[in-house]
């Protein structure tokens, strides 16, 4: 079983009971709790209510609902179904962890007083070999503590029992390269050519798995600078979710423009590791490197060392405002949208064919 935490920032909002739309494939979601649509403010419970289906519409059973903020954990039944209840107002991420591409995700309600989140989204697509990384969490715990041996008893179906993680942590994961957990990477020289995993100099990354090769930061002032920001700028009106972002930012880096779509020009003049296809990574491809395991940053530091725990833009737009863009925080284990003038971080990703 390939387990893979993906997070989609989806515009949703809370309505009235009976509206019900499936999100095929999807894992993760972002979603609001919000009481503009509350009719009677005193009669009603915040309550997200959720069923997972297998790709042939069976009941998935055993499946692990986690929300963030709150870390609240819940398990779906024989049916498939989850609840989670007396959530106060605010923006949510509901983690699933299922078989990869077996999802169907189906929030509903049935209480006149209850509200669901309705989710509409574009499918995302991914690059290389479409195949999906672990979340990278190859510990338990119970109701107090972190990092135990898995399983925990009394608290059996975590995450850290499932998937590449547990398999690398019981010896049994065969990897082309190294890397913490289930992933598997290799470092590659300034012309791409692989190198070993005790080289202490390298210019990008390949992740074996996944089949994308990521741009590594320096700290060396130069154009690639692990502390360079920059705003997020895209001119194709096809893939900009409507509006072009902000280009006009020239003091948070070396270039004269320092922007998402100038950075990616550069990067690619340069031909990086040999190669002039590099491009923005989308929200799924960004937190598919993110090791939820650790944090501070999140992600294997062996192989991506100059890596702030700070955000990074992804090419995403938001579905909810197109002159905002998904933000992924490599602090923790969060997505938001942030306006396309803001200044962040910048990791970019090709595929390797």
């Amino acid at each position: 079983m390939n387990n893979r935490l993906l997070g989609f920032s989806l515009q949703a909002r809370f309505e009235h009971a009976g509206k019900v739309r499936n999100v095929t494939g999807l894992v993760a979601y972002t979603t609001v709790v919000d009481d503009r649509y509350i009719v009677n403010t005193e009669l009603h419970t915040e309550t997200i209510r959720g069923r997972v289906l297998s790709a042939s519409n069976q009941p998935v059973a055993n499946v692990q609902v986690r929300t963030s903020p709150g870390n609240r954990i819940v398990t779906t039944n024989a049916q498939g179904d989850f609840e989670l209840t007396s959530l106060n107002l605010g923006r949510y991420s509901l983690f699933i962890t299922a078989p990869s591409g077996a999802v169907i995700f189906s929030p509903y309600s049935t209480d006149k007083y209850e509200f669901t989140a309705i989710f509409t989204a574009n499918p995302v697509s991914t690059g290389g070999s479409g195949k999906l990384n672990d979340t990278g969490i190859d510990w338990c715990a119970n109701a107090d503590t972190n990092n135990l041996a898995c399983p925990v008893a009394g608290f059996e179906g975590q995450d850290g029992e499932h998937g590449r993680d547990a398999l690398a942590r019981a010896g049994q994961l065969q990897k082309v390269g190294g890397g913490a957990a289930g992933f598997d990477f290799t470092k590659l020289d300034a012309n791409g050519n692989d190198l070993p995993e005790s080289a202490s100099e390298w210019s990008c990354v390949r992740d074996n798995h996944t089949g994308l090769i990521w741009e590594e930061k320096t700290n060396d002032g130069g154009l690639r600078d692990m502390n360079h920001t920059y705003t997020w700028y895209n001119p194709d009106m096809n893939s900009n979710g409507g509006d072009a972002g902000f280009q006009y930012n020239t003091e948070t880096c070396i270039e004269n423009t320092c922007d998402t779509y100038s950075y990616v020009t550069s990067v690619n003049k340069v031909t990086l590791c040999g190669a002039n296809n590099w491009r923005m990574p989308n929200r799924q491809e960004l937190l598919g490197i993110m090791q939820l395991g650790k944090r501070n940053p999140s992600i294997d530091t062996i192989y991506f060392p100059n890596t702030p725990a700070n955000w990074f833009w992804s090419s995403s737009s938001s579905a909810i405002d197109g002159r905002d863009a998904l933000l992924v925080y490599f602090g923790g284990d969060r997505v938001i949208n942030g306006k396309k003038y803001y200044v962040r971080h910048v990791r970019l990703v090709r595929d390797e064919q």
